[in-house]
C-alpha cells in the first residue's frame, strides 16, 4: 500500500510487473501502449475496481480532481487549515498545478464555504477529497 493510502492491484506481465488498471485499458484498446504519460483514473475511487466502465484516460490535472482525502489530514475537509500562527482558517485550492490561497476566515464554516465554491467552479469532482 502506497504511503496516501492508495492500494494498486499489481500483476506480473512477461517478466515485468505493472498495475492492473493500465494493463486493463492497454489492452482494450484504452491506449495505444504501455508508455503513455496519462493517467489511469477510477471514477469511483475504488482501485480494485478495473472495468473499463470505471477507467479513464486523463492528464495529471484531472487526476487529481479525483482525489481522495489524504490521511494525514486533521481538519476533515481537503483545502481548509489552520493559519499558522493565527486562530484563523486558511482556504485553498490547486488549478493546473498553480496553488491558490482563497483567503483567511474568522470562521471554518465559511472557509469551507469557499473551497466547495471553487471546487465547483475549476471542475473538481463531487467525491474529491471524500
Amino acid at each position: 500500500m502506497r504511503p496516501d493510502g492508495y492500494e494498486m492491484l499489481r500483476m506480473r506481465v512477461c517478466w515485468g510487473r505493472y498495475v492492473g488498471s493500465r494493463v486493463a485499458a492497454v489492452i482494450c484498446g484504452m491506449f495505444p501502449n504501455y508508455d503513455d504519460p496519462r493517467h489511469i483514473d477510477h471514477i469511483d475511487g475504488d482501485p480494485k475496481n478495473n472495468r473499463l466502465s470505471n477507467l479513464r484516460a486523463v492528464d495529471n490535472a484531472i487526476n487529481s480532481k479525483n482525489r481522495k482525502m489524504r490521511s494525514d489530514n486533521t481538519t476533515g475537509v481537503t483545502g481548509v487549515q489552520r493559519s499558522k500562527g493565527k486562530w484563523r482558517w486558511k482556504a485553498r485550492i490547486a488549478d493546473n498545478e498553480n496553488d491558490i490561497t482563497l483567503g483567511h476566515f474568522d470562521d471554518f464554516f465559511e472557509a469551507v464555504c469557499v473551497r466547495r465554491s471553487a471546487e465547483i467552479r475549476l471542475g473538481y469532482t463531487s467525491r474529491h477529497g471524500r
